[in-house]
């Protein structure tokens, strides 16, 4: 996976963030729908009744359309005041009842923490599908299957911290075949990581 290098600025306009990652604004707001991305909205002012006006930016809230709705019709997205916003294509609207604010696409922004993260998200979902499982699923066995094996009276003296995989294995497959049992073992970078080691 090639260096990811982001400039030092607090919030990214959203068409830069898709030219940058290599997708499209439509990828950023699926990315927004399934909480992998925090939106934001600028709105420099805007009074939509006698006594309210909007002017700030203004985080979205994830997760409240579907992928179903990633056809041509509006995407409805919400703001953290509960205000509406529908974006069609690269055009949004906040529903104000009487009086619609119409945000251009440009207003859309990404917060610094929330790419750093997405970025995080993305590089533990690399690895996660080479290795063929989740990175907290391998440091789970590394806890877990340590402690069960020490639950096996053969295992009371081995250091399972010191002691090579490779024996490890055999004393393992000697127990099974002592029993019975048919016991077919992963390999041992495999069996390392099971038990906890880098």
């Amino acid at each position: 996976m090639e260096k990811f290098n982001v400039p030092d600025k607090l919030y990214y306009p959203i068409h830069e963030v898709a030219e940058k990652l290599g997708v499209t604004v439509r990828d950023l707001y699926h990315f927004e729908a399934v909480c992998a991305l925090e939106l934001c909205v600028y709105i420099k002012h805007h009074r939509y009744d006698e006594n309210h006006s909007l002017s700030g930016t203004y985080k979205i809230l994830h997760g409240n359309f579907s992928e179903a709705q990633f056809d041509d019709v509006d995407i409805i997205i919400y703001s953290v005041k509960d205000e509406s916003l529908d974006i069609d294509g690269d055009i949004g609207e906040i529903d104000f009842g009487d009086a619609p604010l119409v945000v251009d696409s440009k207003f859309l922004y990404i917060e610094r923490d929330s790419l750093h993260k997405f970025h995080q998200l993305s590089i533990d979902y690399f690895k996660s599908t080479q290795s063929g499982e989740h990175p907290r699923t391998a440091n789970r066995k590394g806890e877990v299957i340590p402690a069960l094996l020490k639950m096996i009276p053969e295992f009371g003296d081995v250091d399972l911290e010191g002691e090579s995989i490779s024996k490890i294995a055999s004393i393992l497959e000697a127990i099974a075949a002592a029993k019975g049992i048919e016991l077919n073992l992963p390999d041992k970078n495999t069996w390392a990581r099971y038990l906890g080691r880098k």
